[in-house]
């Protein structure tokens, strides 16, 4: 499997806090059936996030790499960015200022929980016409998604793709998040699966296991392979996406 978001860069959000922590992450990830993650620090300066594109985020990011090889953790590291997005980041993407996934066009967009389905819509395709193609972080968990669940089709139409985040399908940020991913899921309408891992344990956690046979026993073996492997993957590298939206 390949996980497109996770908060696994020691010390610089609010995922792992020291390199102990990074290495946890990264062991459950790999135990749990992960071959390649992508390092996703925020970049939202409202929380004081400001991971912009430079030597000293690559340099951790090496460190990272060089650490994990150093305790036999067999998993491929990628650089991205998960981007609080809002009028100017269109330009500090095009100025090289934010990392996208792998230096390709894919770029993780998330948006506050209380922000308009209207708003989102407007920055969403700000980026698409910039050339860029947004992965939409969680939308699940966001507010206006409960009354306006079509928006995410209309996102999927204009270039988007969905990312749901493992632990609202498995229910553990609570029955409305949970019912959103299973109304998406359903309709067709995701494109990967990650895990927003963030420590070791609780319910941001980056293990995979449990929810690739989820997807497996309740929709389809090829559903589990395209939103797990396949689709994300090719985010990951930067390649051709499988498939936009999936069906069992």
């Amino acid at each position: 499997m390949t996980d497109i978001h996770a908060h696994l860069l020691p010390g610089i959000d609010d995922g792992a806090q020291n390199m102990k922590d990074t290495l946890d992450l990264l062991r459950d990830s790999s135990e749990s059936g992960v071959t390649r993650i992508v390092a996703t620090p925020h970049f939202n300066p409202y929380y004081g996030w400001n991971n912009f594109r430079t030597p000293e985020l690559t340099q951790l990011f090496e460190s990272v790499r060089q650490a994990a090889s150093a305790e036999n953790i067999d998993i491929d590291i990628v650089l991205g960015t998960e981007i609080n997005v809002d009028d100017d980041s269109a330009r500090l993407l095009a100025e090289g200022k934010l990392c996208t996934y792998g230096n390709s066009r894919y770029v993780l967009a998330e948006f506050d929980e209380r922000d308009t389905g209207r708003w989102v819509t407007s920055r969403l395709e700000d980026l698409v016409s910039a050339g860029y193609i947004p992965v939409v972080a969680h939308p699940e968990r966001y507010y206006f998604v409960t009354d306006e669940p079509w928006i995410v089709y209309d996102w999927l139409e204009a270039g988007c793709l969905i990312q749901l985040t493992k632990g609202s399908i498995l229910g553990s940020f609570g029955q409305e998040a949970q019912d959103n991913s299973d109304y998406l899921l359903d309709e067709g309408w995701v494109t990967c699966i990650a895990s927003d891992g963030h420590r070791s344990g609780g319910i941001r956690n980056s293990k995979m296991k449990k929810i690739k046979e989820y997807i497996a026993d309740v929709y389809s073996e090829k559903m589990a392979r395209l939103l797990l492997e396949d689709n994300p993957a090719a985010i990951a590298l930067g390649k051709e996406i499988v498939e936009r939206g999936v069906r069992a």
